[in-house]
């Protein structure tokens, strides 16, 4: 477990920031998709065993493969050259830092596949893509990841990433 690693009294923070990086990463997303600048065709949202069988799927699980067995370098590596320059600036600690969080987000590979072949939703926006793994009731998702088109092939440039769902809160009876 990594409780031991927080301060006590911290005990939610992971929760708390994988909410806070989660959101920054919608809103990042948001601001470089291209979609809106191409007109009425864009996005284009595929969904379920179509997204899996997309090529931006298919390298967002198999970067899930990739990342539960602590191989992020490798992930990085193959991601677009922004991302492999601001990986080969960090320091063999920062990368190692990097890496265990990764592998400690990363959903189970088997069970992200299958999520995305029943349920996941692909939206491309032109030379950028999302992938999600919506909640049963579609209010929340428990995995994102980002790809980007280079030079004809996808490339993931963030995650695949799971998320708790928030916990839902319970009034004890009066």
């Amino acid at each position: 477990m990594h409780s031991e690693r927080h301060a006590p009294g911290r005990r939610g923070s992971h929760r708390r920031t994988a909410r806070i990086g989660f959101a920054a990463l919608v809103a990042l997303a948001a601001a470089i998709a291209p979609g809106a600048a191409h007109g009425d065709d864009f996005p284009t949202v595929i969904t379920g065993q179509a997204a899996l069988a997309h090529p931006a799927g298919k390298a967002v699980v198999e970067a899930a493969k990739l990342l539960r067995a602590g191989k992020l370098a490798a992930v990085k590596q193959s991601s677009v050259k922004e991302v492999r320059d601001e990986w080969a600036a960090l320091s063999p600690a920062e990368c190692q830092e990097e890496a265990e969080r990764a592998r400690e987000r990363a959903p189970d590979p088997a069970a992200f596949e299958a999520d995305v072949a029943r349920v996941g939703i692909l939206t491309v926006y032109g030379e950028t893509a999302t992938l999600r793994v919506p909640t049963a009731d579609g209010a929340d998702v428990t995995a994102m990841a980002f790809v980007s088109l280079e030079a004809g092939k996808w490339k993931v440039t963030g995650g695949p990433m799971a998320f708790e769902p928030a916990p839902v809160e319970t009034v004890p009876p009066i």
